[in-house]
């Protein structure tokens, strides 16, 4: 496993003072990163072999959202890494090791001149460690599309969106889905399929279902073709 501590800033907080979900998804991500660098294996480094990480699943639980301030510790486990794809468990826990989240994640390597999956060199695995798959109790983490839409608010991709792959950075497909939740609902749990990366200027149209504490937000573009389908579950605010 790899860990990080780090302390819940404003500026990732709500109204409420509490770490947001986007932000959650920043810590995630950036422990993967950070994994990566500390192995040899960095953003730069891997990128002059014309080889880049795309997320392909996430499924996020929330216990408790930690308070402006709070010192929290993020840890990642990749639990395979081989062929083309890179499987990792995440954590986030409270000082007193209570776990406040879990995840877990599939990434793909991608070939980026010929924009192609890629295999990995075998000693991937090696430089990461792999450890064991934590059980979660989640259930699979495709997402049923079926059932009435209603169509949000569209949004144009900006420079500032841009990751270093200059596709829209994961954490933006959470928020433009956040966007579209009901007022007071507060997600404990979020699942996201990726099925391609949005670029600059592109548009993302967003549509929604609502059912049973459930609400599916679909990007697309103005073709209704999907960008990423992310399903939250939730609970209505006290």
């Amino acid at each position: 496993m790899y860990e990080f501590s780090t302390r819940v800033r404003y500026s990732e907080t709500d109204e409420a003072k509490k770490l947001t979900l986007p932000a959650l998804v920043n810590y995630f991500q950036d422990c993967a990163v950070f994994h990566s660098e500390d192995v040899g294996l960095s953003v730069g480094a891997i990128a002059r072999d014309h080889m880049a990480w795309i997320l392909l699943t996430w499924q996020i639980g929330v216990e408790r959202m930690p308070d402006l301030g709070e010192t929290v510790r993020v840890v990642t486990n990749p639990y395979r890494i081989g062929g083309c794809l890179g499987l990792r468990n995440f954590g986030l826990f409270a000082s007193d090791g209570t776990r406040l989240a879990a995840a877990d994640s599939a990434w793909a390597l991608l070939d980026t001149e010929n924009g192609r999956l890629t295999r990995m060199p075998p000693d991937f695995a090696e430089q990461y460690g792999v450890g064991k798959k934590w059980d979660l109790g989640f259930g699979g983490v495709h997402i049923r599309t079926a059932g009435e839409t209603a169509e949000q608010e569209p949004a144009r991709v900006s420079r500032y969106m841009l990751d270093s792959n200059c596709h829209m950075n994961n954490d933006w497909y959470v928020r433009l889905a956040m966007g579209c939740l009901p007022e007071g609902f507060i997600p404990v749990h979020m699942k996201a399929e990726y099925k391609r990366s949005a670029v600059l200027d592109d548009l993302i149209c967003p549509a929604t279902v609502q059912e049973d504490g459930r609400v599916l937000v679909l990007l697309r573009d103005e073709e209704k073709k999907p960008y990423a389908n992310l399903e939250f579950t939730g609970r209505a605010d006290d």
